[in-house]
């Protein structure tokens, strides 16, 4: 046990210390306020949407806050589908299984350590998006006791336990089925990329049944699995806690079983019988390409984590093509204060909020780090930096602005085709901006040593900042527009910020090729 503490605890080290690229007091304590930062976010905003929906459900004669449990707890459902979609597609290839080996740990160990760690972020996230609404909920419904709010942990952990134990089914079973094959990894990203679609797909056939069936909200608020969560949380219903504990449980312990057997079986790859190889003459640019696209499609973890940006730029244009102008329109007027000045203006609106999705596509944020202990084969080769560079760039701007188009096409059918060279363009200028912003961020906090692709895809300081401060751009133009569209012409603020993105692109372009050839020739393996 002392064992399995111990490795645990080394594992919350790597986690703050992954952020950056040393591994010392202060580079914990800034991950550390970095996941406060993240966590206190995160509350904030199911707070507020907590309070939104309960607040509707208590306005309607008479009241009905039970129903308000279902949404929440429905929305920590679907993130908790999401957890198996990243889990269960997630072919992690980590590179600190004969070091672990070596030590005086057993191999059961290990596989308990690497699981529980796993457990650990995912319950944590749970908490952050479910416990929100349940708080709000004890706080706002009169005569309710706090053990709404215990309950409501209780169903988190069983629900972590739940998604975790699916996840290893779903990743055990792909990798059985392609084990053998001569491209496995890459055929495993295209599964894992069609199941996260499906999820999408889902996503959006539901959220649109919703909202035009009767029906289906019946058969969802009779849907078991959501109707044991609600009554065990409002009702304190002791069977619906035993149905939870058994469909929860049982599935974690035989998905711990079966990993440690597979740890204790490694599985036997594909063999090649070629014997010669052969060589093609092609461009630089190109072979670099070719090569940025192979070892992007080769990482699961890299795809499934990128992509899903992409994927909701698709999401984007669909749901607002299904809702419709009139749809989107009446929701406004229920849920926004002052509802007329955004409807006046929501063509606009819906281009700068398609800029916002747009930008969340970044590959480039750790195109760098990933290259790992093979980045000295490029510092080696007589290979300019600004080819290598615009590799890099060009996949994020394929992966990111095949989607745009297609949205932009589906968008203009709704809001007009006048405003189909904003949807376009804005949009990718935005999703290079975003491609150029994590590519010097990579050059700056680049992190070569990792021992797991995690660290450097999901953890890595690069990531967040972009993530985290790339869209701050389009953030603040978005509000910039909601306090001046009483005296602005719309189309003369497109034209504008269209400008003004071209010229910020062109700046860290500019600063790529200046500052960033010298960050990439000062790295250190």
């Amino acid at each position: 046990m002392n064992k399995l503490l111990l490795l645990l605890k080394t594992y919350g080290k790597v986690y703050l210390g992954s952020i950056s690229k040393k591994s010392n007091k202060k580079e914990y304590f800034s991950g550390g306020a970095l996941v406060i930062a993240i966590s206190l976010l995160f509350i904030v905003l199911f707070s507020s949407t907590a309070v939104t929906t309960i607040s509707q459900f208590l306005q309607l004669d008479p009241p009905e806050p039970i129903f308000a449990l279902y949404v929440l707890t429905s929305t920590g459902l679907v993130f908790m589908l999401l957890t198996v979609v990243l889990r269960g597609t997630n072919f992690k290839k980590s590179n600190d299984h004969e070091l672990l080996l070596s030590l005086p740990f057993t191999r059961t160990e290990i596989v308990l350590s690497k699981i529980l760690k796993d457990y650990l972020f995912d319950f944590l996230s749970l908490l952050l998006i479910m416990m929100p609404g349940y708080v709000c909920y004890y706080v706002m419904v009169k005569d309710t006791s706090i053990s709404v709010i215990i309950n409501g942990v209780i169903v988190i952990i069983l629900l972590t336990f739940f998604a975790n134990a699916i996840a290893i089914f779903l990743s055990t079973f792909i990798s059985k089925l392609t084990r053998k094959l001569k491209h496995k990894d890459v055929i495993r990203t295209l599964i894992s990329v069609i199941i996260t679609i499906l999820f999408i797909v889902f996503y959006y056939v539901t959220n649109m049944s919703m909202t035009s069936s009767v029906d289906f909200i019946d058969k969802y608020l009779n849907f078991y699995p959501l109707k044991w969560i609600v009554e065990f949380i409002a009702l304190n219903d002791i069977v619906s806690l035993l149905c939870l504990i058994c469909g929860c449980v049982i599935p974690f312990v035989i998905a711990v079983l079966i990993t440690v057997y597979n740890f204790n079986h490694p599985e036997s790859g594909f063999v090649s019988s070629k014997k010669t190889l052969t060589y093609k003459k092609s461009s630089v640019t190109k072979n670099l390409f070719k090569n940025e696209v192979g070892r992007y499609f080769r990482s699961t973890i890299y795809v499934i984590n990128t992509i899903i940006g992409a994927l909701f730029v698709l999401l984007f244009g669909f749901l607002i093509s299904g809702f419709g102008l009139d749809r989107i329109t009446s929701m406004i007027e229920t849920l926004m204060p002052n509802p007329e000045s955004y409807i006046k203006h929501l063509n606009v609106i819906i281009i700068l909020m398609f800029m916002l999705v747009a930008s969340m596509t970044i590959t480039t944020s750790a195109s760098i780090s990933i290259e790992g202990k093979h980045f000295w084969i490029l510092k080696a080769h007589p290979i300019k930096e600004k080819h290598i560079f615009n590799a890099k760039l060009l996949l994020n701007l394929i992966i990111g602005g095949i989607p745009i188009i297609i949205s932009s096409i589906v968008l203009s059918f709704v809001i007009g085709f006048k405003y189909f060279p904003f949807l376009l363009l804005l949009p990718i200028l935005s999703l290079s901006f975003s491609a150029l912003f994590g590519l010097i961020n990579n050059l700056k906090y680049y992190k070569l040593d990792w021992k797991d692709e995690q660290e450097i895809i999901k953890q890595g300081m690069s990531v967040l900042v972009s993530l985290g401060t790339g869209i701050l751009p389009i953030l603040v133009i978005v509000v910039i527009y909601l306090l001046c569209n009483s005296f602005i012409n719309p189309f003369i603020f497109l034209g504008i910020v269209l400008i003004i993105m071209m010229f910020l692109n062109y700046l860290l372009y500019h600063y790529l090729l200046t500052k960033g050839v010298k960050r990439f020739r000062n790295i250190i393996e």
